[in-house]
């Protein structure tokens, strides 16, 4: 799934009623997965239903949701699951009571169908088709006026200038699978999957009459309706990837399970926009797919790419496990046409409390983006390797696991990983992409502690990081680089059946490049031997940045959502009203800046503060957000 987000990234576009079970590698991953560099999110939706029928939903101010699921004999399996938002509907209503000054024109919707025909105790078909779609749509309406050029004096035009917006992207996910397995410990699947990414937005202007229009002004509309736009500003992206995968599982005997396997998948990348800057009228500074994006562009790339892997895992006592493997790929029209990639996991179980593991591996990727300055990750548009080396990367990862009691956990991490050949967009004039190699450092640590009681029940969890990249010989921080992040999630049981439910998170500002500075004049005057410059508020410039010297950070972050739910047991029912608010103490965190201008500019601290001014921008976040609501199960 290549836009696996709602909202600009801040929900994921998966129904939770829907999940069975996720596995997260945040490095060192199985030689099962590749063309990643970092991390992996194996997600699998449920294939078995504990009833003949069951369901679950919710009902809010804000979305609805409901998943149906059963079996009609014990051949067949069905699922289907839908959820809908309709902020746009809200928010209207609360424009029209006086509540709100405007209305949000967004609304986004996801929904699932899953069959499976279990033929007997040996084979297994399914198939299944997923679908997602955020979508923004606006329009306005300008009244014209005609100047007198006599008295210059303005006359009120009997027809009106009309602008419609639409901004939309979407998911389309369809797979097939045939799952064959015996009492040997033999398991096989085969899986056919077709996965299609677009996004496009359009600009539409029109005229229409007034009311009171007479015929020939009404024919007068017509005529300029007729006539094309010309400066039409379009964006048509699609991203689509079809995948043949088989994988096997073999117990050999007791102590060896080997996992072989091999996929094929065609990826077709299609990009396509025009007139970008005509109608956005945001100059060089406005990114949104890539790094200082050109006016008009046009990219295909068609990539086939290759793969199979083989991996062992070895159970040596009943204290030692080791996962030896290796992953042999091929990316077509790359530099390096054949890549092969060892791993290795390692566990040791000192006791039933203690844990140690350690994991490393090498992982090649073919697709990229390149997108540091943008202000929202949002929409990142994948580029192609072709012609290129391909990206590289090694980790290296130690961890520990201790079991305080049964219900208690800590995990701790430390990881190191270095990445290569990454490529970024170089400032160019052109409508071809110019990309530039460099490399990357990612290393930190992450701590985890669980702890699951009778009444109160948490999670900590914290995170050290640190990101550099390193382009043309300068090192800087990327927008990914976020020193500290701490979240604590909890549960706590009240009494008469209710539970109070909280997410507290707390992170330090993340880095960001701007795309313009302030800067002061200066000048040397050879015959006095003296250095000139105003300052900045009364001598300064602004300057296109693309300085990787440079750059600031957004502030600390920090926000509490807290919920109150009442649980409601009924024969087969069980219904769950509540009431929750998002950013309870309304914190300002802003999501992202906007150029305002050189008054009271941010200063940078990279690598004089005295001599640079990052411009002043706006900060627009998330505001208080109220809601309640019920959540069902049958």
């Amino acid at each position: 799934v290549y836009q696996p987000y709602h909202m600009f990234g801040f929900a994921g576009i998966f129904n939770t009623d829907i999940i069975d079970y996720v596995n997260f590698s945040s490095g060192g991953f199985s030689s099962q997965y590749g063309n990643r560099l970092s991390s992996v999110i194996d997600l699998r939706a449920k294939s078995e239903a504990p009833d003949k029928f069951s369901g679950s939903g919710s009902l809010s101010l804000l979305s609805t949701r409901l998943t149906l699921d059963g079996q009609l004999d014990k051949h067949w399996y069905y699922m289907v699951s839908g959820r809908r938002t309709y902020l746009d509907h809200a928010t209207q209503f609360g424009k029209f009571m006086g509540w709100i000054p405007e209305t949000i024109p967004y609304r986004f919707q996801d929904g699932m169908a899953k069959v499976i025909y279990q033929a007997n105790a040996e084979h297994q078909f399914g198939f299944s088709a997923f679908g997602s779609s955020d979508n923004f749509q606006d329009k306005d309406k300008s009244t014209l006026y005609a100047t007198n050029f006599v008295d210059y004096s303005t006359i009120k035009l009997p027809y009106s200038l009309n602008t419609k917006r639409k901004f939309q992207w979407d998911n389309a996910v369809f797979n097939g699978h045939w799952e064959f397995k015996n009492e040997n410990g033999f398991l096989s699947r085969l899986t056919v999957f077709q996965s299609r990414a677009t996004n496009d937005l359009g600009i539409n202007v029109y005229y229409t009459p007034n009311k009171d229009a007479s015929d020939s002004i009404r024919h007068v509309v017509d005529s300029l309706n007729a006539i094309p736009d010309p400066n039409p500003f379009a964006i048509d992206n699609q991203v689509l990837d079809r995948t043949v995968r088989w994988d096997m599982e073999y117990e050999l005997h007791n102590d060896h399970k080997l996992l072989i396997g091999g996929e094929f998948n065609r990826i077709q990348l299609s990009y396509y926009w025009d007139n970008l800057f005509v109608e956005a009228n945001a100059g060089d500074n406005y990114q949104v797919f890539f790094d200082a994006a050109p006016d008009s562009f046009t990219y295909r790339r068609l990539v086939y790419n290759y793969a199979a892997y083989l991996e062992d895992i070895w159970s040596l006592n009943d204290q030692w496990t080791v996962k030896p493997g290796i992953r042999i790929e091929s990316f077509g029209h790359s530099k390096s046409s054949i890549v092969v990639s060892p791993r290795v996991a390692i566990r040791y179980d000192l006791n039933e409390r203690l844990a140690f593991k350690a994991a490393t591996g090498i992982y090649y990727q073919s697709l990229f983006n390149s997108r540091e300055k943008g202000y929202v990750g949002f929409l990142e548009i994948p580029f192609s390797t072709s012609g290129m080396k391909l990206q590289k990367s090694i980790h290296y990862i130690l961890g520990a696991e201790y079991f305080l009691n049964r219900d208690s956990k800590f995990t701790g991490d430390i990881y190191y990983k270095h990445a290569s050949n990454l490529s970024r967009n170089r400032r160019a004039t052109s409508n071809t992409p110019v990309f530039i190699k460099g490399e990357s450092d990612a290393y930190g640590m992450e701590l985890t502690w669980k702890r699951l009681g009778k009444k109160f029940s948490y999670e900590i969890n914290y995170v050290l990081a640190y990101v550099t990249r390193t382009f043309e010989n300068l090192t800087y921080n990327t927008n990914y680089d976020q020193r500290h992040a701490l979240s604590f999630i909890g549960n706590y049981l009240l009494p008469a059946h209710w539970s109070f439910d909280f997410r507290w998170v707390f992170t330090s500002g993340r880095a960001y490049r701007p795309a313009s500075f302030s800067a002061p004049y200066y000048y040397f005057n050879p015959s006095e031997g003296q250095l000139y410059g105003g300052d900045y508020n009364n001598d300064a410039r602004t300057i296109e940045f693309d300085n990787l010297n440079f750059y600031g950070r957004y502030p600390v972050y920090h926000r509490l959502d807290i919920s109150f739910v009442k649980t409601i047991e009924f024969k087969k029912w069980t219904l769950k009203p509540y009431i929750n608010i998002i950013n309870t103490y309304y914190k300002s965190n802003p999501l992202y800046y906007q150029d305002q201008g050189t008054d009271k500019a941010i200063i940078s601290n990279k690598p004089d503060p005295q001599y640079v001014q990052i411009r002043k921008r706006a900060p627009i976040g998330i505001p208080i957000v109220p809601s309640f609501g019920a959540h069902f199960e049958f």
